[in-house]
């Protein structure tokens, strides 16, 4: 289970990547709504924008193809943000894990 402080630093990245405006929510629940909400905008709107997002973030084209291929559009969304924020989620505790202490050098 992600600490508050990894979903917080999660949701900041998301953000900024999928150009979100709104204030950051810490709660999984609530990141996984707007980033659907989000994502299903991109969808019907601008796909190219939706798959530069995902090719930044690492998640698999082919995975979501698949998804959206397999699942009706509604539910495919909610798998891709959680594909979404599972993947940025994991680069968060990596970045954490890998974090130099300040002063050693």
């Amino acid at each position: 289970m992600p600490t508050e402080e990894q979903l917080k630093l999660t949701a900041i990245d998301l953000y900024s990547k999928f150009e979100i405006e709104t204030d950051i929510h810490t709660d999984y629940v609530l990141l996984k709504h707007v980033l659907s909400t989000r994502i299903r905008h991109l969808i019907d709107t601008n796909v190219e924008q939706f798959m530069q997002a995902l090719y930044r973030i690492d998640v698999s084209e082919q995975k979501v193809k698949q998804v959206l291929a397999e699942k009706p559009l509604d539910e495919a969304i909610e798998m891709i943000a959680e594909m979404i924020i599972e993947r940025q989620l994991q680069k968060v505790i990596t970045r954490q894990k890998y974090q130099q202490p300040k002063g050693d050098w």
